[in-house]
């Protein structure tokens, strides 16, 4: 009884109404408290049902992922990525938020998506990552060039490697300065002491191999993207055989959330 009656009395603070009479030891509800347990019979219910929902949905296997992804790495990942997957959860949803790499964090420490695949390093300690896997960059050649038979070819690499001091003097295609893959070439000019003559900047690796492959200039691609490439010419590729080349490509999400079941078999 005086648990109920403190309980009673904060609540009616907070309203700001009278919600029962106390006569004779019972509480009589007032037209604000008749008010009031006409709503606590609806929320009950609802309660209720969200609760049956829930059971539902965690039976029956339904959610939605909201998951972030670069858009040049979307065609190569997601087909296969989400056929595999829909043969466990035929029934979980995709939201797909295809961005640049520099926005991709930013996204998910928003809150605006669960996953995000993305290129280490990730800066925040908020968010923990598990990795794919390495993805080389590559120096992608017209064939034509005078040097396009100059790679030395190394046993257990499938790709000929190459020094890139060869080509201080040629054009070179970029992406924009937010992008993994310019930061990976940016760094590896220089370390080699080469200030390129960048041609032009785009967010595109399609329309750079396209203008490679033209002969108008090189450019850096990572590996992900030679094999899924289709073109009528294609350039020659190759190795830098250098540590500065390689991308760890990840799947990052933000620490301590709650993982549901099918989160986690996402994740693997």
């Amino acid at each position: 009884q005086p648990a109920m009656s403190h309980f009673l009395s904060n609540l009616e603070d907070r309203l700001g109404v009278k919600l029962f009479r106390r006569v004779r030891g019972k509480y009589i509800p007032t037209y604000e408290g008749e008010r009031y347990l006409f709503y606590a019979k609806k929320i009950m219910y609802l309660e209720s049902q969200m609760e049956n929902e829930f059971t539902e949905i965690r039976n029956a296997g339904y959610g939605q992922i909201r998951l972030a992804l670069p858009t040049l790495r979307s065609a190569y990942i997601l087909p296969d990525l989400i056929f595999e997957y829909g043969k466990l959860y035929p029934n979980v949803k995709f939201i797909l938020r295809e961005a640049h790499s520099g926005l991709l964090e930013k996204l998910l420490l928003n809150g605006e998506v669960d996953f995000a695949i993305l290129n280490a390093p990730i800066k925040s300690r908020e968010t923990t990552s598990v990795l794919i896997r390495n993805d080389e960059v590559l120096l992608a050649v017209p064939p034509f060039h005078p040097f396009a038979g100059y790679g030395k070819h190394r046993e257990g690499q499938y790709l000929p490697t190459i020094d890139i001091a060869l080509f201080k003097h040629d054009k070179f295609i970029f992406q924009y300065p937010d992008q993994r893959t310019r930061q990976v070439a940016d760094h590896i000019l220089e370390q080699a002491k080469i200030e390129p003559n960048i041609l032009l900047e785009t967010r595109s690796i399609e329309t750079a191999l396209k203008m490679v492959s033209k002969g108008m200039g090189l450019c850096f691609v990572p590996e992900t993207y030679v094999k899924g490439a289709s073109l009528e010419v294609s350039p020659v590729y190759f190795s830098l055989n250098s540590p500065n080349s390689i991308l760890e490509l990840s799947l990052a999400y933000l620490k301590n959330i709650y993982l549901p079941k099918y989160f986690q078999d996402f994740i693997e």
